[in-house]
C-alpha cells in the first residue's frame, strides 16, 4: 500500500497517483540505464545512502499516512510523533525486547521498500559507542556485496537496552513557616558615660513577642546596672565583670512580653551614675521565628543612630559603608552647656581622623544637620568606601585624669661585667667602689660595675611601676651569659638578683651575640605577639666573641675568641692600651658581624625593639661606637653613650619612660575633675545617614536569609569553616577592647581593617565593636582570622578571648534541573528539622502511592531514578546546610509550597549511537 506524506513544511505535496507515476519515471530511468550501462557508478549508490539518511533525520513519524504507524501513535506506543524517523527507531531499538526490534524492523520496511529500487542491496545497522552492532533491516543479502557504501548519522540519549526518554524537574519552596533568625543591635568600644538607650527597628513585621524565641544581653559595662525594655524594667543590678575585655550574658527571654511590634527601646541605667558608667563594648540579640524568606534591607542606603545618652557624652565607635560613598548627612541632636562652671569643653565629632564638627559655645538642646555639601569638602569619601570608619564624640571638661592601666612590656637587661668593668666610668683606671648608689652619682671615678647595678635599678623602678610589665637580667661576666631564672615580675626578687652583684669586680671577656641571643630565647619562651617586646644591652667596648659554632651562630654560649678587647679579663689596662686592643678587634670583626646577624634575628622574628647603651669611654674606640650605634639602628632602637655618671642615669631615665610609652595602656575612661557636672545629653535620633552604590550581589528571589554565629573564639587566631551551599551576604567581627583599642582584623591574609590607616594617635579615633568584612573575603570552608587590639601601633594589647563572628548568608531554595529520569512517580517523605521535630509530605501534594522516602538524621533514601525524589532531595539537601540530616526550615506540610516542574519525554544525555545505513550492488 503506498503512503501520503503529510507535510506542508517542505512545499510538496504527495499523492497515491503522483507516487506512482514517480514509481514508473524511476522505471524507467532504472531501464534505460540498465541497458546503458553495465554496473553503476560508486558515486550513485553514495547518493542514495546519504539521501535515504537524510530522509530519515528529517521526515518526522507523524507525517508519516500509514495505518500501522498511525495505530502505535494512536495507542500511545510512539509518545511523540515530532520524534524524526532516525529517532523513533533508535527509540524502538534502545528498548532491547522481541516487540521493540520488530517495530523497528517494520518501520524501517515501509519506508525503505517503497523509496528504493529492489536491485540495490541495504542494510539498516545501530552501532552502540561501544562499537557493537545490531541490525534493524536488511535485504537481498545474498553473495558478496558490490562497491557497498556506508553513510552514518549519530543518535543522541539512546543507548541499546535502555530506555530513551524520562522526565526531569526542579523544585523550589514559594512559602515558609517559621523561618529561625535573628537581630542585633551593637554597642560601640565604649560608650558611656551615663544611661544608654538604644532601639531596634529591623524586626519583620510578623514578629510578635510570641514570636521570639530568646532574648541575649552580652555586654562588658564597667559597673552594674539596670536593664529596661520600652521604658519598663527587665532586670536590677545586672553586675559586672571582673575580667578585662572579658563580657557576661544575660539570658532576658522572660522579658519579651515586654516587647512590642516593629520598634523597641532598650536601656542600660546606671543608678550610681559615676565615672564607670559605661560599656566597652557588647550587644542585645533577638532571636525570633518569621515567615519572611529575606530582610527588607535597602540596597543603596543605611542609617547610622547614635545611642542615646544621658549623662556625660563620650562615644568611641564605628560604622560600615558597603559600597562606593556617594553622598552622607550628619543630624546631631544634643545638649551640653559649654558656660557651666566657666569650664573650657567643647562638643566635637570626628570621623575616621577628620573632625567634622565642634561646637564650644551652646548652651541651650541643639538640632545640627551637616548635609552632603559640607561633609564632602571635609571627608574623602572614595577612602572611606568599603571600610568601618572609627568615630569618635565627646561633650566633656577637657581637664580629665589620663589614667593608666598598666602596660605589656617584656623587657630583657643585659648587664656587661666583664674584666674590663672594673675600670671607672670617666676613664680607664680602676674604679672605686662608692657605698650607697646616692654616692656613686656624685663620685665620676666610681666602678662601673656598681654603678651600672645602680642605674639597672632604676630603669627596673620605673618599668615595674605598672602592672603587667616584665623584666629578665642576665649578665656577661667570666666567658659566659649568666641568667638566674628570676621572676620576671617580681620588683623585689629581680633587683635583688642585681644586687648579687653590686660589689662584683667583673671578670672576663665579652660575647654580645651570645646575651643577644639568650634575650631571644627568653622571649621566645615566655611572650607572645600580644606583647612588646624589648632588649636593653650595655657594654664599655667592643666584642671579643663569636657564638659557638660560627660567626652566624645562634647560641648563647662563648665560642672561639677574635680579639682580646679592651682589656684582658682581669681588667689591666690603662689608656695607653685601648688603641691597639681597639685596632686588634677592628681587624678581627668576626665577633661585632656575629652581634649584628644576632641583633637582626631578633628583630626580625620577635618585633623586639634594642637599645644599646655605652657605658663609659667607649668613644676612645671608633670601633665600639660604630658597633653599639648599628645594633641599635638594627633594632629601631637608641643609642646612647657617656662616661658622665650623671648623663647615664638621665639615658637609663629616657630609655625606661620610652618604653613605657610604647607600651602603656590608657583608659578611654574621662574622669571628671572639679566637680564638673556630668549633666550633657544625646539625643537617639542623631544619626549618619549613609547612600552608596553597593558591590555586593543582589538578592535572589529563590534565597533565604539566615544569620549565624559563631561560638566564642578564645583565640585571637581563629579558623572558621563556613559550610557549603551557604553565601555569606554580609559578616562582622565582634571584638572587645576594653580599655583599649581594636587595631587591626586580618581575614584570609587580607587586611580587613587598621585603625593605623586613620592615624597613629589612636586618643584621636574612635574604637569600632563591630569590624564589617567586605563581601568575597569569606569563602566556603576554613577561614583564617586574626584579631588585634592595642593602644598605639606599638602597644599591642593582645584580644579578647570573647569574640565571634555574625554573618547573614543566603541558602538557595530551589532546587537544580535534575538529569533525565526514567521515572516521575513521586514519594510520601519523612523528614525532620534542626529543631528536632518530623513531618511528613507528599510530593507531588496529590501522591497517594506506596513509595516511602526519608531525610533524617538516621536514614536519608529515595529513589534515585525518580524525577520527583531527586529534585526533593536536592531541594533538602541545600537546606541542610551542616549536612547532619535535618533541615534549616521548620514547616508544615500545609505551609510548605513546593512547586515542581516535571518535563515528560525528554531524551537522555548520553554517549552518542550511530545509525549506519549500507548501501551495494
Amino acid at each position: 500500500m503506498g503512503m501520503i506524506f503529510k507535510t506542508n513544511k517542505r512545499g510538496i505535496y504527495f499523492t497515491l497517483d503522483a507516487f506512482f507515476s514517480t514509481i514508473l519515471l524511476l522505471i524507467g530511468v532504472i531501464l534505460i540505464t540498465k541497458y546503458s550501462f553495465q554496473e553503476v557508478s560508486t558515486e550513485q549508490i553514495d547518493m542514495l545512502s546519504k539521501d535515504l539518511l537524510t530522509s530519515f533525520g528529517e521526515l518526522k513519524v507523524g507525517e508519516i499516512n500509514h495505518p500501522w504507524v498511525e495505530s502505535l501513535i494512536n495507542e500511545g506506543v510512539i509518545v511523540n510523533p515530532n520524534n524524526s524517523i532516525v529517532e523513533q527507531i533508535g527509540s524502538f531499538w534502545s528498548e532491547d525486547t522481541d516487540l521493540s526490534r520488530e517495530r523497528a524492523e517494520n518501520l524501517t520496511t515501509i519506508l525503505v521498500d517503497d523509496l528504493t529500487p529492489s536491485r540495490y542491496g541495504l542494510s539498516v545497522v545501530m552501532i552502540n559507542a561501544d562499537g557493537s552492532e545490531r541490525e534493524i533491516f536488511s535485504r537481498n543479502k545474498t553473495g558478496e556485496p558490490i562497491n557497498l557504501v556506508s553513510s552514518k548519522r549519530m543518535i543522541t540519549g539512546v543507548v541499546e537496552g535502555e530506555v530513551s526518554e524520562g522526565s526531569t524537574s526542579s523544585a523550589y519552596v514559594r512559602k515558609i513557616r517559621n523561618k529561625k533568625t535573628s537581630s542585633y543591635i551593637y554597642f560601640g568600644g565604649f560608650v558611656g558615660q551615663g544611661n544608654i538607650t538604644v532601639f531596634m527597628d529591623n524586626i519583620p513585621f510578623d514578629v510578635n513577642s510570641d514570636a521570639i524565641t530568646d532574648i541575649t544581653l552580652e555586654l562588658d559595662p564597667a559597673e552594674s546596672f539596670d536593664f529596661l525594655i520600652n521604658n519598663q524594667m527587665c532586670n536590677s543590678s545586672l553586675p559586672a565583670p571582673t575580667i578585662n575585655m572579658s563580657p557576661l550574658r544575660w539570658n532576658m527571654t522572660h522579658c519579651k512580653n515586654l516587647t512590642v511590634l516593629k520598634k523597641n527601646n532598650f536601656s542600660i541605667n546606671f543608678p550610681s551614675m559615676s565615672n564607670f558608667s559605661y560599656i566597652s563594648g557588647g550587644y542585645i540579640k533577638l532571636t525570633y521565628l518569621t515567615n519572611q524568606t529575606q530582610e527588607n534591607i535597602s540596597r543603596y542606603s543605611k542609617n547610622y543612630y547614635f545611642p542615646d545618652i544621658d549623662g556625660l557624652i563620650n562615644i568611641y565607635d564605628g560604622f560600615y559603608i558597603p559600597g562606593i560613598l556617594n553622598d552622607m548627612e550628619l543630624r546631631l541632636h544634643y545638649y551640653s552647656n559649654h558656660s557651666v562652671n566657666n569650664s573650657n569643653f567643647s562638643t566635637y565629632l570626628t570621623i575616621g581622623n577628620i573632625m567634622v564638627f565642634n561646637d564650644s559655645n551652646s548652651t541651650i538642646e541643639q538640632d545640627i544637620i551637616l548635609n552632603n555639601s559640607v561633609l564632602s569638602s571635609l571627608l574623602n569619601y572614595s577612602f572611606l568606601s568599603q571600610k568601618t570608619v572609627p568615630i569618635r564624640l565627646s561633650s566633656y571638661e577637657y581637664q580629665f585624669e589620663e589614667i593608666i592601666t598598666g602596660g605589656n612590656a617584656d623587657v630583657i637587661l643585659i648587664t656587661d661585667l666583664s674584666g674590663s668593668m672594673k675600670k671607672s666610668v670617666i676613664d680607664w683606671n680602676l674604679g672605686n667602689a662608692a657605698p650607697t648608689c646616692d654616692e656613686y652619682m656624685v663620685n665620676p671615678d666610681t666602678r662601673r660595675t656598681r654603678a651600672v647595678v645602680c642605674l639597672n635599678k632604676e630603669l627596673i623602678n620605673v618599668i615595674m611601676n605598672y602592672s603587667g610589665n616584665r623584666v629578665w637580667p642576665i649578665y656577661m661576666k667570666n666567658d659566659e651569659v649568666i641568667f638566674n631564672d628570676v621572676n620576671s615580675s617580681d620588683i623585689d626578687a629581680i633587683k635583688a638578683d642585681m644586687d648579687l652583684y653590686y660589689n662584683d669586680q667583673g671578670a672576663g671577656k665579652t660575647c654580645l651575640a651570645c646575651a643577644i641571643n639568650k634575650a631571644y630565647e627568653l622571649l621566645d619562651a615566655n611572650s607572645d605577639m600580644s606583647r612588646s617586646k624589648f632588649v636593653v644591652i650595655m657594654t664599655d667596648g667592643v666584642p671579643t666573641h663569636c657564638a659557638e659554632g660560627s660567626c652566624q651562630s645562634t647560641s648563647s654560649v662563648y665560642g672561639i675568641l677574635q680579639c682580646e678587647g679592651m682589656c684582658d679579663t682581669s681588667g689591666f689596662c690603662g689608656y695607653a692600651d685601648i688603641g691597639d686592643q681597639c685596632l686588634d678587634c677592628t681587624a678581627s670583626d668576626g665577633a661585632v658581624n656575629n652581634t649584628y646577624y644576632s641583633a637582626n634575628r631578633t628583630r626580625k622574628d620577635l618585633n623586639a625593639t634594642i637599645y644599646s647603651i655605652g657605658f663609659g669611654p667607649v668613644i676612645d674606640c671608633l670601633k665600639a661606637n660604630e658597633t653599639l650605634k648599628r645594633v641599635a639602628e638594627i633594632g629601631n632602637g637608641t643609642y646612647s653613650h657617656s662616661n658622665n655618671v650623671s648623663v647615664l642615669q638621665t639615658i637609663y631615665q629616657t630609655i625606661a619612660y620610652d618604653i613605657l610609652e610604647r607600651t602603656t595602656q590608657i583608659s578611654q575612661i574621662v574622669v571628671v575633675l572639679n566637680d564638673t557636672p556630668i549633666g550633657s545629653k544625646l539625643f537617639g535620633d542623631s544619626n549618619i545617614l549613609l547612600n552608596y552604590t553597593p558591590v555586593s550581589p543582589e538578592l535572589e528571589p529563590s534565597e533565604v536569609s539566615v544569620v549565624f554565629q559563631t561560638p566564642q573564639f578564645n583565640t585571637c587566631n581563629p579558623t572558621i569553616d563556613i559550610p557549603p551551599g551557604l553565601r555569606v551576604a554580609d559578616a562582622r567581627i565582634t571584638s572587645y577592647s576594653g580599655e583599649h583599642w581594636n587595631d587591626l582584623l586580618t581575614v584570609n591574609n587580607q587586611t580587613v581593617f587598621s585603625l593605623q590607616d586613620f592615624s597613629d594617635n589612636y586618643l584621636l579615633l574612635g574604637d569600632p565593636f563591630h569590624v564589617e568584612i567586605p563581601p568575597g573575603v569569606l569563602i566556603n570552608g576554613i577561614n583564617n582570622i586574626s584579631i588585634r587590639t592595642a593602644d598605639s601601633p606599638t602597644n599591642i594589647t593582645g584580644c579578647s578571648d570573647n569574640n565571634t563572628l555574625i554573618y547573614r548568608a543566603m541558602i538557595n531554595f530551589s532546587s537544580t534541573r535534575s538529569e533525565v529520569k526514567e521515572f516521575a512517580e513521586g514519594c510520601t517523605w519523612i523528614v525532620e528539622f534542626e529543631d528536632g521535630a518530623f513531618d511528613n509530605l507528599s510530593i507531588p501534594k496529590d501522591y497517594s502511592g506506596s513509595n516511602n522516602c526519608s531525610y533524617t538524621n538516621n536514614s536519608i533514601s529515595y529513589n534515585l531514578d525518580d524525577a520527583y525524589d531527586v529534585s526533593i532531595y536536592r531541594l533538602l539537601d541545600d537546606l541542610d546546610f551542616d549536612d547532619d540530616g535535618r533541615v534549616l526550615f521548620n514547616f508544615a506540610s500545609e505551609d510548605l509550597e513546593i512547586i515542581i516542574n516535571v518535563l515528560e519525554g525528554i531524551r537522555y544525555i548520553r554517549t552518542p549511537s550511530l545509525m549506519d545505513v549500507r548501501v551495494w550492488q
